[in-house]
């Protein structure tokens, strides 16, 4: 009993964790049917990745149209484990998803205190929004993970005052403004 009092925070996030994970996980073969144009691309852009065309797409491609490499890297290693299957550009969104469900309820928790991080951290994992953009394998998904995490970095400095997390914020900046989706920029 002492156990579960004392590691209750833990073992409900974990909780929602599994369930964040069911969602975007459960009938990703089916559910949504195919796969959308911009998914379609980012399989395209990953085959080419895989085929040593490294330049057209990172760090950055210079064509609006061909965005940004994050996905497509992943996308193309997932490709060397999984195959060239749609269930591959999904499951490499799928990632974020799931990061962000953990992400948020760090950030939260820090910020705030565990019943808040436990409630942001359920409404991430069960969000309709989420789970569309991860299951779609739409690269926008990546915007709120790597931002979630520039805060709390950035956060972490402000109250430490350690170079380091400011440094980690920085990356975390750059990341998000280059290599996630074109609207991060603004």
């Amino acid at each position: 009993m002492i156990f579960l009092k004392r590691n209750s925070t833990f073992i409900l996030f974990l909780s929602i964790l599994l369930v964040a994970i069911f969602l975007q996980l459960w009938k990703i073969n089916t559910i949504p049917f195919g796969l959308n144009n911009d998914a379609a691309w980012e399989g395209s852009a990953a085959i080419a990745i895989s085929n040593g065309n490294l330049f057209d797409y990172l760090p950055y491609a210079a064509e609006g149209w061909r965005g940004e490499g994050i996905i497509r890297t992943i996308v193309s290693f997932l490709m060397l484990i999984f195959g060239n299957d749609p269930v591959t550009i999904r499951l490499s969104t799928v990632i974020f998803g799931i990061g962000l469900t953990i992400a948020a309820f760090i950030l939260i928790r820090k910020l705030f205190d565990d019943r808040l991080a436990l409630l942001t951290s359920f409404f991430i994992a069960t969000s309709g929004w989420l789970i569309t953009f991860s299951k779609t394998g739409w690269r926008a998904v990546t915007v709120p993970l790597f931002t979630t995490l520039l805060f709390y970095f950035f956060f972490k400095g402000l109250g430490t005052k350690k170079t380091i997390y400011f440094a980690l914020a920085g990356a975390f900046l750059s990341t998000v403004s280059l290599y996630t989706y074109d609207a991060a920029r603004a």
